[in-house]
């Protein structure tokens, strides 16, 4: 049979163009029999090396080739294929496909020139034909300019360019064919066919028309589009030679251009940068900083047992210098030592890297791995071979500045950041399919709330469809629903974009485009690998992990905000055991402490009453899905409500810190070595294929696990037991390192808020300065601690939050003027800049007069009306709003003049006197400021409206929603009323299509998330709105030691029906305006309620009942109580 080799492939990596997938393209060519296939994506080599290897797992040639756009100021733009022949070939198109990205692109649009052509062309086959090619293109022109542009490509690439014929049912076609063999003839030049496949098989055509439509962002129906073919299929090695039954030769070329190309990328061991130093190897020098580092240590934490240390230091210097890894614990120590000295946070370690002496030694992390149990064989096992790998985090700010140093110290060519490729997600392939066949909107919204949402197991559309029979009926019963589905699976887990890795950087010991390709992120001045993370390491590049914690920030803020205080804190020598600490940890207030925040972590932490740092690397491992069914029984060891008990009474020393739970991985590996006489690198190898559930693994450990037991008098039985119960637990048992690093963490901020809250927070919400949910969250808690947050002033705020110490001893927050909307940073410095030089505004038309029209437009001028922030200047919100235009053109006309005439400045300093004068102008009402606060702010700061509106509706008996929170690890709450503002509200869907929803509720006490099933939720004649005001009646569920709150029902507080039936004012004759009161009841209209009086006069309390019913609905009373000695109900106090 005549063999052909298909030289054009679009796989998944040419990004919502190519629909094929590499292991799937492979496995076809080895059933069809093609010998070789080649990759030709547009504008990339991402899947380079993904495609070599899965090729060669089937026995298939892989041929690496690239399609590029080729640009020119005289000719038409289109494509040319560069396929690699060898090594000088392959790194030629490295070179290029680099430099279509960080040199020529325009961020979007990479590219590459004749120039480009001339300069690296050894080692490349050149085709330059096809539907997108650049002969093609040019073909419209005349063809004496194709026939130059032949000849030009051919002059460059010599016997290695190939005219380019392709066959498809287009008239026009036919016609270029006829002039391209009649070239090819003329020239010399040899002629090769190609197909343009974009897909396996041709059933998959309407979905890649559809794939087109979505890259493009247009419609099915639209004509103005690329469009997909029929023939874009990988047609068989038969069908080819049907189609070139009269030019066999193009067929047969094919397998000469195969025969030609013989280099392929493959996988490469680590290369690191060597460290230079001409007295010292590397390995001597991490011996001698690690035997430094151990002294330093020994001294500063006074330890005992310094024999134990060296010990332990000296077998893993053995391991680490003999697995070849000195270079990479000395490039991590540098530069997290310069970190430090740079006054850049880093965090005390991250991941498995905490079990790692040497890096404890080397400051690399800040754990004693002795004192805390951690394995350095869970780090890095001589019989794993495999890259050790530091994650490590920095300070947000900071952590730019690093990968900057490690450029300039390594090299800007030698280091970037790695890609990653995001896919059609199940619910977004739905909704992109659906969009470009122009399906309503409110039917994809409704089918996309049916799919469930499960972020640690994405459910996908096969799942879905086989586990829901309402969407099998639908999908029965409408065609477009069948041919959205059709679409949507074939483009499930296909790759559609690309973007940067949150934390991967690769440093290298030559420039990395000598083995890698490199891309540019629009975002990013860093160039990125164009190969994923996993496929780096496999070419040999080692990663590092350089992430941005917030937290870390939050931290050091704080300390800064203490030493300008002269109050020194080294967050790292903290006492373990503070007493404030832990007692605050026992209550659950744990708002804004790292990791412990969550309201279920708030009820796990209140149940364990942690009283000891174990505790807290405990909770942080337990409270994950599987574990989690162990912290009843953590909490009734540790109270001593049932007895500890061990899987076997040699186990007591391992399980003992957990009270015979077994918790962690290491615990795992200790117990191999305990019980079945394990190295600790075998016991790794246990944890892992136990994890990993491996059967043919798991069946080799067991056999060894077993007679390591036997050996030591445990008898098979009692053996299997074990084994059976160690497996159990090791699919999820935690990490100790990672959990203990993290514990540190969360004990460094816990102690922080415990003792210096007010400073803690006000870092916390500079970190959090634009986000208002936040924000919210962290004002409640403050003024729960029992401090106050100063509403935002011109006159005294600064841009960020701010510490203010009162001459009372008393500390509050003043609320940051960056934290309003809409209003810029530049805007507030130029403010503050004026304010520090010439002094505090005297009043309004002071502010206008000293700051221009560039810095108060209209939208900054709103945003400080809205958030009250002018109040020291003028107190009326409601003329300031009114006026607003007219005070725009007052500041703008007096700073036009300003140089220009300054005999009419006095004229206009008068004229501004005049027109802001508010005296006798009418004001906002409360409930109208407070919505205007929130538009600005994003929450109620100055009053939650549920305070008031609590008082109003007494009737309703309504509880505090703090109520809940500290009852919930009590026994269930029935049902009970509540007034609360709505934060959030997120719909899901049911397996079995029910709606349901997820609520943060708020009221002037605390927050809470809760949830409201289908029968509520359908029930409702009213659309709820993210920010108003409603009636809840909600409950606690407890259910296996976990609770939630269940909203049994909801009422509009301002719909007619829920009128107030009673109610009870009282009067304050001091403060009363009895005209006004008078007048506004007699205006009022009748209605079926009662309203009765208590006159505060003296020290006596007369009551009335009004013989006239009123209408008693919101709007009455709230009106009411804006009425000057009207106190509503000031003295109830809800419980």
């Amino acid at each position: 049979m005549n063999k052909f080799v298909h030289l054009r492939n679009y796989s998944q990596y040419s990004l919502s163009k190519g629909a094929l997938r590499l292991n799937d393209l492979a496995k076809y060519c080895f059933k069809n029999k093609f010998p070789a296939i080649s990759i030709s994506d547009f504008d990339n080599l991402f899947g380079a090396l993904e495609f070599s290897l899965e090729c060669r797992n089937f026995g298939i040639q892989p041929i690496i080739g690239c399609n590029l756009y080729l640009k020119s100021n005289k000719l038409n733009d289109g494509y040319v294929l560069l396929i690699c022949k060898d090594k000088v070939g392959y790194q030629n198109l490295l070179n290029l496909v680099s430099k279509s990205y960080l040199v020529n692109s325009d961020h979007y649009n990479p590219y590459i020139t004749y120039e480009d052509l001339v300069n690296y062309n050894t080692g490349l086959i050149c085709l330059a034909g096809g539907e997108f090619g650049v002969i093609n293109k040019n073909l419209s022109k005349n063809k004496d300019t194709v026939k130059s542009l032949v000849n030009y490509l051919k002059k460059i690439y010599k016997d290695d360019f190939f005219i380019e014929i392709q066959k498809t049912d287009s008239k026009i076609n036919l016609a270029i064919n006829d002039f391209l063999v009649n070239l090819s003839l003329d020239s010399g030049i040899p002629i090769v066919a190609t197909n343009e496949n974009f897909f396996l098989e041709s059933n998959f055509y309407d979905s890649h028309d559809a794939l087109l439509c979505i890259s493009q962002q247009k419609y099915i129906d639209s004509e103005d589009r690329i469009k997909s073919s029929k023939d874009f299929y990988i047609k068989s090695s038969k069908e080819m030679y049907e189609l070139f039954s009269d030019l066999k030769i193009a067929c047969e070329n094919t397998l000469l251009i195969a025969r030609k190309c013989n280099y392929f990328p493959v996988e490469s061991k680590p290369q690191l940068p060597k460290l230079q130093n001409e007295k010292l190897s590397e390995n001597q020098i991490l011996i001698k900083y690690s035997y430094e580092g151990l002294k330093k240590r020994i001294n500063e934490f006074d330890i005992k047992n310094k024999s134990k240390y060296t010990v332990r230091l000296n077998y893993e210097l053995k391991v680490i210098t003999k697995m070849g890894f000195s270079g990479y614990f000395l490039i991590v120590a540098d530069f997290i030592k310069w970190s430090k000295n740079s006054d850049i946070p880093v965090g005390p370690g991250r991941g498995s890297g905490a079990g790692s002496l040497v890096a404890w030694c080397l400051s690399i992390t800040n754990l004693d791995p002795i004192r805390f149990g951690l394995l350095f064989e869970r780090f890095l096992n001589p019989e794993r071979i495999s890259m050790p790998d530091f994650d490590i985090d920095f300070c947000m700010q900071g952590r730019d500045k690093v990968i900057d140093y490690v450029q300039q110290k390594y090299g800007f060519d030698n280091v970037a950041q790695i890609i990653t490729f995001g896919s059609f997600q199940a619910k977004a392939a739905i909704r992109d399919v659906g969009r470009v066949m122009q399906l309503p909107l409110s039917l994809i919204d409704e089918i996309c709330k049916m799919i469930p949402f499960n972020p640690a197991k994405p459910v996908t559309l096969n799942e879905f469809i086989n586990e829901n029979s309402q969407i099998k009926k639908i999908i029965k019963n409408n065609s477009d629903i069948k041919k959205l589905f059709n679409h949507a699976r074939k483009f499930e887990g296909l790759l559609r974009h690309a973007s940067t890795h949150a934390a991967g950087i690769v440093i290298s010991d030559k420039k990395l485009n000598e083995i890698v390709p490199l891309y540019k992120d629009p975002k990013s001045e860093i160039p990125v690998t164009q190969y994923s993370m996993k496929y780096v390491e496999k070419v040999g590049l080692i990663k590092f992990d350089f992430l941005g914690l917030k937290t870390l920030t939050v931290i050091h803020d704080t300390c800064k905000i203490l030493r300008r205080k002269k109050v020194d804190i080294d967050i790292d020598k903290i006492p373990l055991d503070d007493n404030k600490t832990f007692n605050m940890l026992k209550k659950g207030i744990t708002t804004g402490v790292f990791q412990l925040e969550g309201q279920g972590m708030k009820e796990t932490i209140m149940k364990v009453m942690p009283d000891r740092f174990e505790d807290l690397i405990a909770i942080v491992s337990l409270y994950r899905p599987g574990p989690m069914d162990n912290i009843p029984t953590y909490v009734n060891r540790k109270h001593q409500k049932e007895s500890v008990e061990y899987p076997h009474k040699d186990l007591k020393e391992i399980l003992d810190e957990t009270y015979g739970i077994m918790v962690y991985q290491e615990q795992v590996m200790l117990i191999a070595q305990k019980v079945a006489g394990f190295s600790l690198s075998k016991a790794d190898l246990l944890r892992r294929a136990m994890g990993k559930k491996i059967k043919s693994e798991m069946d080799a450990q067991k056999s060894n696990f077993l007679d390591g037991c036997i050996k030591n008098a445990i008898n098979k039985n009692q053996a299997e037991n074990l084994f059976n119960e160690i497996a159990k637990f090791a699919g999820y048992g935690f990490n100790k390192s990672h959990a203990a690093a993290y514990a540190m963490i969360a004990y460094q901020t816990a102690y922080l808020k415990a003792n210096y809250p007010v400073e803690f927070f006000c870092s916390l919400m500079n970190c959090d300065i634009n986000n208002s949910d936040k924000l919210s969250i962290y004002c409640d808690e403050v003024k729960k601690l029992g401090f106050n947050i100063i509403s935002p002033d011109i006159s005294f705020s600064d841009t960020e939050f701010l510490v203010i110490d009162h001459e009372n001893g008393s500390k509050s927050i003043s609320f940051g003027l960056g934290a309003i909307k809409n209003i810029g940073e530049n805007s507030i410095k130029e403010i503050i800049k004026d304010r520090e030089q010439n002094g505090k505004f005297k009043n309004l038309s002071d502010l206008l007069q000293r700051v221009s029209n560039n810095v108060l437009n209209k939208k900054i001028l709103e945003a400080l009306i809205f958030s009250d922030s002018l109040k020291s200047l003028e107190v009326n919100q409601k003329f300031l709003n009114d006026k607003i235009d007219e005070i725009i053109s007052l500041n703008s006309h007096y700073h036009k003049n300003l140089n220009i005439n300054q005999d009419t400045l006095f004229a206009e300093e008068n004229l501004f006197d005049e027109s802001l004068n508010s005296s006798g102008y009418d004001s906002w009402s409360h409930e109208y400021k407070l919505e205007k606060e929130m538009e600005v702010i994003g929450f109620y700061l100055s009053e939650h409206p549920t305070r008031k509106l609590k008082l109003v509706f007494q009737d309703l008996k309504v509880k505090n929603l703090s109520n809940l929170t500290d009852k919930i690890n009590n026994a269930t709450i029935l049902s009970e009323s509540y007034i609360a503002v709505i934060n959030e509200i997120n719909e899901r869907t049911s397996k079995n299509g029910k709606r349901f929803c997820f609520f943060s509720l708020a009221d002037d006490t605390t927050q809470i998330d809760a949830i409201c099933f289908s029968e509520v939720l359908e029930s409702l004649t009213f659309d709820l709105k993210k920010g108003k005001v409603y009636n809840f009646k909600i409950s606690t569920q407890v259910k296996d030691n976990n609770s939630r709150f269940i909203i049994n029902n909801i009422k509009d507080l301002h719909n007619k029906i829920n009128l107030v039936q009673n109610y009870l004012v009282k009067l304050d004759t001091k403060d009363l305006n009895i005209k006004r009161v008078n007048n506004f009841f007699k205006n009022c209209e009748e209605g079926n309620s009662k309203l009765s009086f208590i006159i505060k006069f003296n020290d006596y309390e007369i009551f009335v009942e009004s013989k006239k019913k009123f209408d008693l609905d919101y709007e009455f009373l709230n009106k009411a109580s804006n009425i000057k000695g009207i106190l509503i109900n000031k003295d109830n106090k809800n419980s």
